[in-house]
């Protein structure tokens, strides 16, 4: 067994994984595809419709899912190793500080953008740029800018994703969970 590569060792040391996840996963799959499939035939509206949510959702909203996509996205994979060293009141104070940061923020500037956006039709800041200094060239510029912002936040988050992914295989494949691989080759 000693002479067995470490991921043949690996699957021959695991229990037998219960199937009720795989089930679970899969009922919710169904239900995701459901819901969509239900709403593509419900939704009658243009792309800015679908965008903008038909511009019809309130500012208490709006700032529940912004804060929502920062703490679920960005905020969780940067804050764990800080919540491993100084324990679980990270994610208390992650909490709390991006809710008034975000509160903040939203309240004093998007609620403005947020108006003059409904009141003139912008969908994105390019637009609004655009417009506010009557200059297509700023506009390119901008999404350029706004473009290579977001594949440098996909790159850190993949990257993010490799190295835990690596350190869970080096931790299996060095031995380092409690002596149960220790007899492994490598």
């Amino acid at each position: 067994m000693s002479d067995a590569p470490w991921l043949i060792v690996l699957g021959q040391a695991a229990e037998p994984a219960s199937r009720t996840p795989l089930y679970i996963i899969m009922v919710y799959m169904c239900a995701l595809f459901a819901l969509g499939w239900i709403s593509s035939r419900l939704f009658r509206g243009s792309s800015k419709d679908f965008f903008v949510a038909s511009q019809s959702i309130g500012p208490f909203m709006l700032l529940m899912s912004v804060f929502g996509t920062t703490m679920t996205g960005f905020a969780l994979v940067g804050s764990t190793g800080k919540a491993f060293t100084t324990g679980v009141a990270t994610y208390g104070a992650l909490a709390a500080w991006s809710g008034i940061v975000h509160s903040a923020v939203f309240f004093v500037i998007g609620m403005r953008l947020w108006a003059i956006g409904k009141r003139h039709g912008y969908v994105t800041q390019v637009q609004f740029f655009r417009a506010r200094f009557n200059s297509k060239t700023l506009g390119t510029v901008l999404f350029v800018l706004l473009v290579l912002l977001l594949l440098c936040l996909c790159l850190v988050l993949l990257w993010e994703r490799h190295l835990s992914v690596r350190q869970v295989v080096l931790c299996v494949k060095w031995g380092s969970t409690y002596g149960l691989y220790q007899k492994i080759q490598i």
